[in-house]
């Protein structure tokens, strides 16, 4: 079991300390802690989980001591400690600072447990009447995420195609299982293979084989959302259509077709005499010629290209 840490805490603060002096009694029934913990119930194994402690709106008239952050794993031993002072907690507690800190399980940890020990003092203002010095515990448990289902789509993004992978929750709160992209045409093959959306760092789809006229390309839309944009990579339409086959974990969830569509403009002379040549030639400046006694412009011809989306098999 690994952990990031990250405070605004002061290095000279970081170092850990043992505690001194014996423990307070625990605090009456009833006592607000004189700052608050937040700490996720689950995290996905190998990312790191925020944890951070801030100010405590109900806490009366409490005044702080002292304070130990500690986290354990299953067997109770403590892989990370660190001892918080009085001024500190205070500065949480005013909301000057928050304490961040951050825990990662690792493949086969079965949960860790988040500890906030306080000591602080206490005030009773009614009979019976009581005051002094006492501890409180803030305790969470963080256990594995399951691996949950995302949002996948085979979509047009203009002259584009793109497989959509849409994290539902978020990749600190819930793994995602490999995703795959089977693309036939003909007798060629190709496939891609994104064992984890999650992982920026090696964000990329494994490719095996090849298909002609299309491009594949990677793109990372957002924090939850990861793409393979399908380009034109022709100006020739497809003899052939490509069959999609988009699967999760290895089981089937989408199904399409696709092909490579184009369309080609010729250039054409713009004659004088026509509202055309004024419009066009005249007003934009273009190079006038002369044939046959008669002026004339060039509009340059166009080629646009794009891939289709189909729900059947298109005869081409």
């Amino acid at each position: 079991m690994r952990l990031a840490f990250v405070s605004t805490l002061a290095a000279a603060a970081m170092a850990l300390l043992a505690p001194a002096g014996a423990a307070a009694a625990p605090c009456p029934a009833g006592t607000q802690p004189f700052v608050s913990m937040n700490a996720p119930a689950q995290v996905a194994v190998g990312r790191q989980g925020l944890i951070s402690i801030g100010d405590n709106p109900a806490a009366d008239s409490a005044l702080p001591k002292a304070g130990r952050l500690e986290m354990l794993d299953e067997n109770g031993q403590v892989f990370f400690a660190h001892d918080v002072s009085a001024t500190e907690l205070s500065d949480y507690n005013l909301g000057l600072k928050r304490g961040l800190f951050y825990v990662r399980l690792d493949p086969g940890d079965p949960y860790a447990i988040i500890r906030l020990s306080l000591t602080q003092s206490f005030f009773q203002l009614e009979p019976p009447f009581a005051s002094g010095d006492c501890q409180l515990v803030l305790e969470r448990q963080v256990t594995p995420a399951a691996p949950v289902h995302p949002k996948l789509l085979l979509t047009g993004l203009g002259d584009e195609a793109a497989v959509r992978i849409i994290h539902p929750r978020g990749c600190d709160l819930a793994p995602l299982l490999p995703v795959s992209l089977r693309v036939q045409q003909g007798g060629r093959k190709a496939s891609f293979v994104l064992a984890d959306s999650c992982d920026e760092a090696r964000d990329g789809w494994l490719r095996h084989g090849r298909v002609t006229g299309i491009s594949f390309s990677q793109h990372r839309a957002s924090a939850r959302e990861v793409r393979l944009v399908l380009s034109p990579a022709t100006w020739r339409d497809s003899k052939k259509p490509y069959r999609l086959t988009l699967s999760y974990n290895g089981g089937v969830r989408v199904r399409r077709w696709a092909a490579v569509n184009t369309l080609r403009t010729p250039a054409k002379r713009i004659w004088e005499g026509t509202d055309r040549f004024w419009n066009y030639c005249i007003r934009e400046n273009k190079d006038t010629l002369s044939s046959g006694g008669r002026l004339y412009c060039v509009e340059p011809g166009s080629a646009d290209a794009w891939v289709t989306l189909y729900r059947r098999k298109p005869l081409l």
